[in-house]
């Protein structure tokens, strides 16, 4: 019964010192481990901040290049604008000058102030065929003048058309770039990226 007690002893103390070497051997693996598992950490964490800081970049520089295309949109609607004041008011004046001359013309106002001084108004009464070609020389002079200002009138309508139109496509885009969910829309494809 010693024998035995004693060997079972004996067996007990081996199995006691194979498990803690096993138990040494877990600690060593579980301490190896922890520090890969710990330098795996610290290189995703710095991984992630490195796309964060480039995340920021990137969305600092769309929000800069919205802000300036803004900007550039709204100098160029603020150029547009004044062009096409400028131009309808050149319109107006045109306008105003070809009904004048129109209605100079219609009235024979144009050929009596052209026909000079008195002094040359007696002169050419007595000559009708001069007095004759006087008129129809300032009837073709008059008429020339109408078709030049018709021709620029046209152009600065064509002109203003040309502006009209520019100026809104400028606010069609300044509009899509200003929307709130566009801008979000671009921000989150970038962060996605």
């Amino acid at each position: 019964y010693e024998e035995h007690l004693a060997a079972e002893d004996e067996r007990r103390k081996l199995e006691t010192w194979a498990l803690e070497e096993r138990l040494e051997e877990a600690r060593i693996q579980r301490d190896t481990e922890a520090r890969a598992y710990t330098a795996r950490l610290t290189e995703l964490e710095a991984a992630r901040l490195a796309q964060k800081s480039s995340a920021e970049e990137d969305l600092e520089r769309v929000v800069a290049r919205f802000g300036a295309e803004i900007s550039d949109l709204e100098n160029r609607i603020t150029e547009l604008e004044e062009a096409l004041e400028e131009t309808q008011s050149l319109k107006d004046e045109l306008e105003r000058e070809l009904a004048e001359l129109r209605t100079r013309t219609e009235s024979g106002e144009l050929s009596r102030s052209s026909a000079g001084s008195p002094a040359e108004e007696r002169e050419t009464a007595g000559e009708p065929e001069g007095r004759l070609k006087e008129l129809d020389a300032a009837r073709i002079l008059a008429e020339e003048r109408i078709q030049d200002l018709e021709a620029r009138l046209r152009h600065a309508q064509q002109e203003s058309r040309q502006n009209a139109e520019e100026l809104e496509k400028a606010l069609e885009s300044l509009k899509r770039l200003s929307e709130p969910e566009h801008r979000l829309r671009d921000g989150i494809t970038l962060f996605n990226t």
